[in-house]
């Protein structure tokens, strides 16, 4: 039973409704939903049957039980996203853990604010980077946490794979918290500059208004292009092992374009 044109169809009438926001155009997508998920439910029953007789033929044979396996995931991963766009028809607004790609159950709603996609989907690797512009150590985020809750973590990270303390610490205002620039100083950093968010004191102020602070705010900024560069041209734009394996391929990515950073710093001192 092929039902993909059913499906294509419902899906660009969902597409074509959600382009014009009103009340009417709301419930359109809600029947529109409830369509998919009665077809979907169909294939779901169908693929049972074939995972139950592949299963009997095993027992026979001995074979294909990992292709079985990956089905019954399939299986297990479309049961929940049913049940979890049952609820949100039902006004359900916030679903804990929701399913958001079938391919990398661990992937989460990223809000990243940017006027070409508000939430994007994936999961947060948090990077640090060192002077000459090499990668010193990374992680790959399991949910999404707050930035301000990797920071003394990724700099311990850092020291253990430096075997020392770096001299200066930067970082853009969502690492900020008192608790964390009193942490970094304490593992004996002497320049931290981390932009406090919000509204600030005239201690605050003077205190950022520093040459070293601005200095270090500005090479900063200078690593949102070694992001662009590793999602360009290092492949972490698009994760190709997922699940447990993104640690793999992020750290791949990672060790591609620090052996090519090498080259080049080995190539100006030779």
């Amino acid at each position: 039973m092929d039902i993909t044109r059913s499906a294509k169809k419902r899906i660009l009438n969902i597409v074509k409704f959600t382009k014009n926001r009103t009340n009417e155009t709301k419930e359109n997508v809600r029947e529109t939903v409830k369509e998919l998920v009665e077809i979907t439910n169909d294939v779901l029953h169908s693929a049972s049957k074939v995972s139950t007789m592949a299963k009997d033929e095993t027992k026979k044979t001995k074979s294909n039980a990992a292709l079985i396996q990956k089905l019954d995931d399939a299986i297990s991963a479309v049961g929940k996203i049913i049940n979890q766009t049952n609820e949100v028809i039902k006004g359900t607004t916030s679903i804990p853990n929701r399913i958001v790609s079938i391919f990398d159950q661990g992937a989460r709603p990223i809000k990243r604010g940017k006027a070409k996609a508000d939430v994007e989907f994936g999961r947060k690797v948090a990077l640090a980077e060192s002077e000459e512009g090499l990668i010193v150590s990374s992680h790959v985020e399991e949910d999404n946490p707050a930035d301000k809750t990797l920071a003394v973590q990724m700099l311990k990270k850092s020291i253990k794979a430096l075997n020392k303390a770096p001299k200066e610490v930067a970082a853009d205002r969502g690492f900020y918290s008192s608790e964390n620039e009193n942490q970094i100083h304490d593992l004996k950093v002497k320049h931290v500059a981390i932009p406090k968010p919000g509204k600030k004191s005239e201690k605050r102020i003077k205190h950022e208004c520093q040459h070293w602070f601005k200095r270090l705010i500005r090479w900063r900024s200078g690593g949102e292009a070694t992001i662009g560069l590793l999602k360009r041209k290092y492949g972490l734009d698009v994760c190709l092992f997922h699940g447990e394996n993104t640690g793999i391929w992020v750290n791949l990515s990672i060790f591609t374009h620090n052996v090519s950073k090498l080259a080049q710093l080995m190539a100006q001192t030779c």
